[in-house]
């Protein structure tokens, strides 16, 4: 999946959040594009089985589609709290970086960044409660 199709399902899992159905001018018109290049990608993403596509009324994210979404919610969620509280970068010049090392497939690689801001975030709290 490319970084592009994640910005779709976000979009659309936001939007689907109103109404079940969302439609690409919808889409077209948060993330500022041609919608010729919405049918493009929604094309795709009903060709991967994240969405589904309603003639004439719209899309709505499927359980894999869902799926994907909290998945990449969990991730940005892990590398937001890295950034921000483990490197001191601000939440303006995080999302550029998170959407880079959003790349990164390994699930290894979340996983354990996810056990360290963990165990770091209680050993400050055992620290300060002390």
């Amino acid at each position: 999946m490319t970084p592009n199709q994640e910005k779709y399902l976000l979009v659309i899992d936001k939007l689907s959040k109103d109404k079940k159905l969302v439609r690409n001018r919808q889409v077209a018109d948060i993330l500022e594009v041609k919608p010729s290049s919405v049918t493009e990608i929604m094309d795709r993403l009903v060709n991967q089985n994240m969405i589904q596509h309603i003639s004439y009324q719209g899309v709505f994210l499927t359980s894999s589609g869902e799926e994907q979404v909290a998945l990449l919610k969990e991730r940005r969620r892990i590398l937001s709290t890295f950034l921000t509280f483990y490197l001191d970068i601000s939440k303006t010049e995080s999302p550029g970086i998170i959407d880079e090392l959003l790349q990164v497939q390994n699930p290894l690689f979340f996983e354990k960044l996810d056990c360290y801001t963990a165990q770091e975030t209680m050993e400050s709290h055992i620290q300060y409660d002390s």
